[in-house]
């Protein structure tokens, strides 16, 4: 075969590829013909097979196994469980409707276009017709993140996972209820569009499903060439550019004051030919140097023509201004949780609208979406709706033209209007208005609703942009996102890292990385305890930014410790500052400055700083500054104070008075503070107060290297907590340990979870030590040394039984005899009163005494009576106490061998 014959085949088989491509699906019957069929067909009922038509040229344009409809499929067959009988039977009230709606697009067809499809009334999960509107189930869940729409957006679109349309240009075979698209968290544009709606109007919000044309990256959800919505999060707004500058000013400043006595050197001579010349070469070389490093073909994938432009169906969510705060009516694309104006809308046509309420059809579907007004869509012709508002539109307007007729009539009555309100309301109530929403209350899992997505993670390409997403809690280090920025649209060059954490310990919330930089910014959330007192944590770090190995600058939260310091600078290799905050001894500033050992800098009796970052060191500068107190002096407090080692030279910088020039500064020789220091160390005495000054300077000094040798080892103490802590978490990502209690904190779902569990263990105890009391074998089988709940041998039984029975008949005596004793004692008292009443009667004793000497016989002789009853009664009782212990001892399964001897 020759080549020419070989691409003639090629280039046919192209065609036909792009002839299948271009074919449209069979065009749907008119509502007219579907109608007038349900009408003839005496077997046909409300649901006509007017989409099982339809959706013919779908199943023969696509071979490929739809998912959504295996899905349906099996909920329809019971592999989820039951079927409710709401997914499978219409209440009669439904079934009007729904006969109303297919009469409305009969009408809609004959009157305006019948090639023109009406989504009203898809088939569900089940099969069945359901007028889309009643599919709307709003919902309130009990997660505050779905109360604001915009992050309810963002979660559905996260949560259910996207599928396309198939084919693009045509309508969904079933619209399963929004409770099931939860659960599988799966579906398409119509699916997330109606989960979206559902879950706004249940907050409060006015929103409302739109169907139209879209363009293919919308359909697709491809948005790679869209601008990343979170470029702007966690962008850093801090000082970090300009740190070097200010540092390389600073070293400036304190260079030129070291030099104010010397004479400035002339400038240099220069031609402005050569510098012209030499600034031109620097330009090529600099050209050079940027096209090597820059990609030329830096420029947006290429995309084929899309076969279906202009035809691609997508549904969206409606959200307009007035409910809940919302200023301006919007967009929601509920596949990206993206917000539109309605003038930047992507969107190229609206064909219809539908919310919990009603139906509303657009009847200039030509128009764009920019052109058409949402706030008459009761009112304008350019809108027909199906149902109508009974208790709002319908009977308002009844009520006012009767009110304004019987107004006009003249000589009406409050009686007269009551009566036509009364009649107008009872015609308004026989319009048909909307059945409730057939499927169940949305719920989410809270496992499934803090995963986001079906997978715990999710990665989004946009436009020099990725964006990943993970799971609170899914990841070792806390991570729950991570924003990359590209320089070039093939995402190689990285400008930029964000990566974001929850629920660490150590409080860490945004790390930033910039790789060609060599460069790091971590920020940290403030600390709820003092983390020092807490070995192996990091203590109210507010900032740590890290410039490869040259630079390193940590910024604390106010009250660190007590030592006030905010702010940490480290110049590796040269110099280190601390900035502190509101000290009582009014220090502001501290820097130290530092050389090799190594160097010969011939320092008289030289300090050693041992630096974390390049060990052993000598100090060659160290500075002090202060704040000034307002109730003092200015010219009597040091402002500034600069000990040079080099130059063995203390420099003092007072504070200036309002209005003073410059400042003034002494100088002092730091050799006579040494000398004077050492003389007056042992005695402490003072001649005078010049002494006195230079003592102070010099216990000054001490001061400040003793704060920054202990500044040193903190700083080294809390960097090697925080290396131990990323080593536990590099220990915990290689093992794949599920252990982090000592990483993250814990969620409140699992704090949760935790103290329920604790709660049942506690209640499952008390109602284990309670059934332990109650049953009455538990003592007697514990003393024995014999099982709780296995049964018992013969004599074991036996012996038990002997024991339980001994024990009730001891315990029945002992308050046999205490009745007994109460009554012997009652009857003494009785016996010892009707004697002495005897003696006074024989007496023939007539006072006060003998009558109470009656009344105390009369209540002995009724405390008797009554104690001779109870003693009868419990000698019943306790007859029958016996017996019942008995039979429980019969009925015992642990002593069932008795029963079987007898």
């Amino acid at each position: 075969m020759g080549m020419a014959e070989s691409l003639n085949e090629i280039e046919a088989d192209l065609n036909s590829i792009r002839l299948a491509h271009s074919l449209q699906p069979p065009a749907p019957p008119s509502m007219v013909q579907m109608v007038s069929h349900a009408q003839t067909d005496p077997n046909s009922s409300a649901q006509p097979n007017f989409f099982e038509q339809m959706m013919q040229g779908n199943r023969q344009h696509s071979q490929v196994i739809n998912e959504k409809l295996e899905r349906c499929q099996n909920f329809k067959d019971g592999v989820y469980g039951d079927v409710p009988r709401a997914f499978t039977e219409n209440t009669p009230k439904e079934e009007l409707v729904l006969e109303h709606v297919i009469q409305y697009c009969k009408q809609f067809a004959l009157l305006f276009d019948e090639n023109r499809t009406i989504f009203a009334y898809p088939r569900n999960e089940c099969g069945t017709y359901k007028f889309i509107s009643t599919t709307i189930r709003p919902s309130k869940l009990g997660y505050i993140d779905l109360y604001a729409y915009d992050k309810c957006a963002n979660f559905v679109a996260q949560y259910v996972a996207y599928e396309e349309l198939d084919p693009p240009n045509a309508f969904p075979e079933n619209i399963p209820s929004p409770s099931n698209v939860l659960i599988w968290q799966k579906g398409d544009c119509f699916d997330m569009a109606i989960v979206l709606c559902s879950l706004l109007v249940g907050v409060g919000y006015d929103a409302y499903c739109v169907y139209g044309l879209a363009p293919r990256e919308i359909t697709t959800k491809n948005e790679a060439l869209m601008e990343c919505p979170f470029r702007n999060k966690g962008e850093y707004k801090g000082k970090t550019a300009q740190v070097e500058n200010e540092l390389i000013k600073s070293s400036k400043i304190e260079k030129k004051e070291e030099n104010e006595q010397k004479i400035s050197r002339r400038p240099d001579i220069y031609s402005v030919f050569d510098k012209t010349i030499d600034e031109s070469k620097r330009a090529e070389e600099d050209e050079k140097e940027r096209r090597a490093k820059t990609i030329d073909d830096d420029e947006p994938d290429y995309l084929p023509q899309d076969p279906y432009e202009g035809e691609r169906l997508h549904c969206w969510v409606l959200l307009k201004a007035g409910a809940r705060g919302v200023e301006e009516t919007v967009f929601i694309e509920p596949t990206t949780g993206r917000v539109y104006g309605l003038k930047e809308a992507p969107y190229l046509s609206v064909d219809a609208i539908f919310s919990h309420q009603n139906f509303w059809i657009n009847m200039q579907p030509d128009l764009g979406v920019n052109e058409l007004n949402f706030d008459e869509m009761n009112t304008s012709q350019n809108w027909e709706y199906i149902m109508l508002d009974t208790l709002d539109f319908r009977a308002r307007q009844m009520l006012e033209e009767d009110a304004e007729k019987v107004d006009d009539e003249g000589g009406a009555n409050a009686h007269q209007k009551t009566e036509v309100f009364d009649a107008a309301l009872k015609e308004a109530a026989q319009i048909l208005d909307m059945p409730p929403a057939w499927p169940p209350k949305l719920w989410i899992d809270p496992d499934n609703f803090l995963k986001l997505s079906p997978l715990g993670e999710s990665v989004t390409y946009y436009r020099r942009a990725k964006v990943e997403t993970y799971a609170e809690h899914s990841q070792v280090d806390g991570l729950v996102q991570r924003i990359t920025l590209f320089d070039d649209y093939k995402r190689v060059i990285v400008r930029e890292v964000r990566s974001f954490f929850k629920h660490r310990i150590d409080k860490l919330t945004i790390r930033r990385r910039y790789p060609y930089e060599f460069k790091t910014i971590e920020e940290y959330a403030p600390p709820k305890t003092n983390y020092l007192k807490e070995p192996g944590k990091p203590s109210y770090l507010k900032e740590l930014i890290q410039i490869d190995a040259r630079e390193r600058i940590l910024r604390f939260y106010q009250n660190r410790t007590q030592d006030w310091l905010v702010e940490r600078r480290e110049i590796i290799g040269s110099k280190t500052i601390e900035i502190y905050e509101n000290r009582d001894d009014r220090v502001t500033y501290r820097s130290v400055r530092f050389a090799p050992d190594s160097l010969d800098l011939k320092i008289k009796d030289p300090y050693i700083h041992e630096d974390n970052n390049v060990g052993k060191m000598v100090i060659t500068k160290m500075t002090q500054r202060f704040a000034r107190n307002q109730m003092a002096p200015a010219h009597d407090q040091i402002a500034k104070m600069v000990i040079d080692f080099r130059k063995q030279k203390i420099m003092l910088y007072y504070h200036m008075e309002e209005g003073d020039i410059a400042p003034h500064y002494t100088i002092e020789e730091r050799e006579n503070l040494l000398v004077l220091a050492k003389i007056n160390e042992n005695d402490k005495k003072y001649d005078d107060q010049e002494q006195q000054r230079r003592h102070r300077l010099f216990n000054m000094e001490k001061e400040c290297l003793q704060s920054i040798t202990t500044q040193e080892t903190t700083a080294k103490t809390e960097r090697e907590a925080k290396y131990q802590f990323e080593e536990k978490i590099n220990n915990a990502r290689a093992t794949n340990s599920q252990d982090l209690k000592e990483i993250l904190e814990k969620s409140l779902f699992d704090q949760a979870r935790e103290k329920f569990k604790d709660n049942s263990k506690k209640k499952q105890d008390d109602q284990s030590k309670e059934a332990k009391d109650q049953d009455f074998l538990a003592p007697f089988l514990e003393a024995a040394g014999l099982p709780l709940d296995q049964p018992l041998n013969y004599q074991q039984a036996l012996d038990i039984k002997n024991k339980v029975m001994d024990n009730l008949k001891s315990r029945i005596l002992a308050r046999a005899q205490i009745i007994q004793a109460r009554l012997e004692e009652e009857r003494k008292k009785l016996d010892k009163a009707e004697l002495m009443f005897q003696k006074r009667q024989e007496q023939g004793l007539k006072d006060d005494a003998g009558e109470n000497l009656e009344e105390q016989i009369d209540q002995l002789q009724f405390k008797l009576e009554i104690l001779d009853e109870r003693a009868a009664r419990f000698e019943d009782m306790a007859m029958r106490k016996y017996q019942q212990m008995d039979e429980r001892l019969g009925k015992d399964g642990r002593l069932k061998v008795l029963q079987e001897k007898k």
